[in-house]
């Protein structure tokens, strides 16, 4: 089953992957708006990112990372000069 992306949460997760290849880590998901996480719920649908707890974090800190689906997308919106 494929999930077609928004326009909206096309351009979030290509922003958000940026950040993520930025960074060169996952990313902690606190300051994100309920807006943001429902687009993330979408993404995750897709399969393009998943979100974890590190063990041990006495914070209980939610991050969010690529797939390998995810980063494949991207390669492949690289690849073709779209964003």
């Amino acid at each position: 089953m494929t999930i077609a992306l928004t326009a909206a949460t096309k351009e979030r997760f290509i922003n958000l992957a940026q950040q993520i290849e930025e960074e060169g880590r996952d990313l902690p998901m606190g300051d994100f708006t309920n807006q943001m996480k429902g687009h993330i719920t979408s993404m995750k649908k897709a399969g393009l990112v998943n979100t974890h707890r590190c063990e041990g974090d006495p914070e209980r800190i939610l991050w969010i990372g690529l797939t390998k689906a995810g980063q494949e997308a991207i390669d492949a919106m690289t690849n073709q000069g779209g964003e």
